[in-house]
């Protein structure tokens, strides 16, 4: 009696029917109409004018249609869904009234909106069905494989020798490798949940009988039923809620940081991960659907790498391929130039891998691979020395899987508002390894990689690159000396350096003929593929920059940067891509012209090997005890660089009198915050042992108030203050002790020492280290000129 056509939607966990509807106003409405429609699917949304009308949806009145839609609604468990305005304007004197309706089946709430575009005497409507759409991939519980008999699968199943003579034959190997370890895996794993409801009995049969009063309430409408269907509705609550508490407080009893159960809960609280949910607005465009947006990210990701490939003159440019092409035409090297593996290095490096890692397109994790028998990692070795004779490194495993995160605090809707994550596969991480392990060798060997870099590199860091360049301030402080220091940024520095480039510098460098080209390998035909919820976009081709996420990546970008230029008078700091180059003159005006010249220098050499300052991430600073009066700017690229009276650099905020009390209210400010975000875990009611909450103190509180502060050590007591308040509130809640508690006994009974004394250990260790480092530039901090009167505080000013 009814005009109705449908449609089917297909998700990954349900699939909904929406039907849109039309009763004219002569023919009758029955439960039998109401009925066949809802009984399409389990998941049911029937929209359009069935021309009903009934106060429950604001009507003035109720006819036939509206009372039998009604009670097929509470008959057959529907929700009536209607706007807040009228949606039908019939010619005057008739009333507008609300005949266009929504009626759901076993979906959560929606927004029916009325949009007042009067085409017709009827509103068009939008309805926002709020489902879970977020995809979740099929995942292996390692809790549930029988380890045992997935080694045993294996060892039945491998062949330790395979013939390997080409490039072609290791393809195949690895091929089947990976298919014998996801066949292995799924045959030894149940991978069953159970997704029941966890409610106890009492509750559940608590929620039978509210619905059942809210039934009778719709139906009678007495006053009753409507005081008797609260006093459910506040009773369930609380139970609930009393539940929940129990259920949560038995939890955190049983946490335990031996188990790793404790940093679950710590980071769940500290860092929640939005999803690349949100619409994305690009070219007076709008991405919506999974699939579009994984193809809009993909192409803005692949115009990254080709973004400075103009830069750089055309004769240089010609010269480097032409170089690099007859190079590798004709490079030749017997096996035995190559340094080999063992199964025992193999099995080293496997068991530093974090088991939790995310796994590449093949889905192989380390926890599969850690748990390889000695004849898999025999086949391995065998594998990976091949390799190396042939200077090469698989297809199979230059594809990334890249994932959006958002970046916090940016407008979701842009693109430049998220980051890529590049996921490789787990076994190509391994061979990465044995590569830089012998690249490294080389470089130490031949002292390759300058004294200023810091990055990537064992016994230096981001603390002594600071420190560094800290106690340079201080001490020429104290030869009545400024200093100018700028920092440089590098836009997209990993994704755009130049392949053939890069090749050209590992050659004059010298690096052995085999791993030359196993890079060159390495670097070619790279591929990935942008992936959101279930859908992935088409594979876009790599032209440049080292692969995001590999192991192998940084050593070869430190290579790349290595020859960057130096001037006379002037001192340059290098943590990876993060550059500051510096200088110290009786005279301003002397320090802007010796960083022009250079900063000059260093473009001229960036042009030339196409790198792309950010020109308006440039930052300067002048560190001074006295009022001068600075005249001259420092200039980039026809660009003034103003002075900034306070600069972050590696992670600390310096200010032009290196008193860091900017550093330390930020720090400050930011522990407060991370405190209330874990205030659930420290409440006296949350039930986490003493143990466990000071724990967390240690663990993710006081490394990030005590981060690098061997280069701000000098600081005043005031500002050590500020931090030793942040650590007594933090012991309050520990011991849930009242305000008047001693601060002495808050740290006599956990057994802490305060602020500054740990900060002191903590230098005093760095700087026992740093006298015997290799490094000249980390052996000379805090060795005091001791021509020149100490004035100032030095670097080691709190620690004598």
């Amino acid at each position: 009696s009814i005009e109705a056509v449908g449609v089917k939607i297909k998700s990954k966990n349900k699939e909904i029917i929406i039907v849109s509807v039309y009763r004219g106003g002569r023919i009758e409405l029955t439960k039998k109409d109401i009925k066949l429609l809802s009984s399409l699917g389990r998941h049911v949304i029937i929209l359009g004018d069935l021309n009903a009308k009934h106060h429950a949806w604001d009507c003035n009145y109720n006819n036939k249609s509206g009372e039998t839609l009604y009670q097929s609604a509470l008959k057959y468990n529907l929700m009536i869904c209607a706007p807040d305005t009228p949606t039908h304007f019939p010619p005057w004197p008739r009333k507008p009234s609300i005949l266009d309706l929504a009626l759901i089946k076993n979906l959560p709430l929606v927004d029916l909106s009325n949009l007042n575009i009067l085409s017709s005497d009827h509103n068009p409507l939008l309805l926002q069905l709020f489902v879970d759409t977020c995809y979740h991939e099929e995942r292996i519980y390692y809790t549930k494989v029988n380890w045992h008999h997935f080694r045993a699968y294996i060892n039945r199943v491998i062949e330790i020798n395979p013939k390997l003579d080409s490039k072609l034959d290791i393809d195949k190997e690895i091929k089947h490798f990976t298919e014998l370890i996801t066949e292995a895996t799924s045959i030894t794993s149940n991978n069953s949940v159970n997704y029941l409801n966890d409610f106890p009995v009492h509750i559940k049969l608590l929620i039978k009988f509210k619905n059942y009063i809210r039934k009778q309430y719709k139906r009678y409408n007495t006053f009753y039923y409507c005081k008797l269907k609260n006093l459910l509705q506040n009773t369930l609550k609380l139970e609930i809620k009393l539940w929940r508490n129990s259920k949560w407080h038995k939890f955190l009893s049983g946490v335990s940081a031996s188990t790793g159960s404790l940093w679950k809960v710590t980071k769940y609280f500290k860092s929640r991960q939005e999803r690349t949910s949100h619409p994305i607005i690009a070219s007076n465009r709008t991405y919506e659907t999974a699939s579009e947006k994984a193809n809009l990210f993909a192409s803005y990701f692949q115009k990254v790498y080709t973004m400075n490939a103009n830069m750089g003159s055309q004769y240089f440019n010609s010269f480097v391929n032409r170089f690099v092409r007859n190079h590798l035409n004709n490079l030749k090297y017997a096996s035995s130039e190559c340094k080999l593996t063992c199964p025992r290095e193999v099995a080293a490096i496997i068991k530093k891998k974090p088991s939790k890692k995310a796994p590449g397109i093949d889905k192989i994790s380390y926890s599969m691979i850690k748990q390889l028998p000695r004849k898999a990692l025999v086949y391995l070795t065998y594998l990976f020395n091949k390799m190396f004779m042939l200077g090469y490194f698989p297809d199979a495993w230059k594809h990334a899987k890249v994932i959006i995160i958002s970046k916090s605090g940016k407008d979701k809707s842009k693109l430049e508002s998220y980051r890529p994550i590049s996921l490789l596969n787990s076994l190509s991480k391994v061979y990465e390894n044995l590569i830089v392990a012998r690249i490294n060798d080389f470089l130490e060997r031949e002292n390759v990689l300058i004294k200023e870099q810091f990055g990537f590199r064992r016994g230096l860091s981001s603390t002594a690159q600071l420190t560094r360049v800290v106690d340079h301030v201080l001490v020429n402080y104290n030869k009545r000396k400024h200093t100018g220091m700028l920092l440089i940024d590098i836009e997209k520095a990993f994704d755009t350096v130049w392949h053939t480039g890069l090749l050209f510098k590992l050659i004059r460098y010298k690096l052995p003929e085999y791993l030359v080209k196993t890079v060159h390998c390495y670097l070619s035909n790279r591929t990935f593929a942008v992936h959101i919820e279930q859908w992935s976009s088409d594979a876009r081709t790599v032209y440049a920059g080292v692969p995001q996420g590999s192991v192998l990546g940084p050593i070869l970008f430190l290579l790349y940067i290595n020859d960057i230029p130096k001037f006379k008078n002037n001192k340059i700091a290098l943590f990876a891509d993060d550059a500051a180059i510096f200088t110290s003159s009786w005279r301003t005006d002397t320090i802007a012209n010796r960083l022009s010249k250079h900063v000059k220098t260093i473009s001229r050499y960036f042009h030339k090997w196409k790198i792309k300052p950010n020109l308006t991430k440039f930052e300067a600073i002048m560190f001074t005890k006295r009022r001068p009066i600075i005249s001259s700017d420092v200039t980039a690229a026809n660009t003034v660089i103003p002075w900034s009276p306070s600069v972050t650099y590696l992670g600390v905020q310096l200010d032009s009198k290196l008193t860091f009390t900017t550093h330390i209210n930020m720090l400050v400010d930011k522990s407060k915050k991370a405190i209330r975000l874990l205030f659930p875990l420290l409440s006296r009611d949350s039930g986490l042992s003493v143990e466990n909450k000071l724990l967390i103190y240690k663990v993710a509180i006081r490394p990030f108030l005590t981060y690098a502060c061997e280069s701000w050590s000098s600081t005043s007591n005031t500002n050590f203050k500020k931090l030793q308040i942040v650590q007594n509130k933090f012991l309050r809640l520990v011991l849930s002790a009242p305000r008047y508690t001693k601060i002495e006994t808050l740290h006599i009974k956990l057994d802490l020492p305060i602020i500054k004394d740990f900060i002191i250990k903590k230098c005093n260790l760095f700087f026992e280290k740093s006298s015997v480092s290799n490094n000249v530039l980390i052996s000379s901090i805090g060795v005091n000129d001791s021509v020149h009167a100490t004035r100032h505080k030095l670097i080691k000013h709190n620690l004598v």
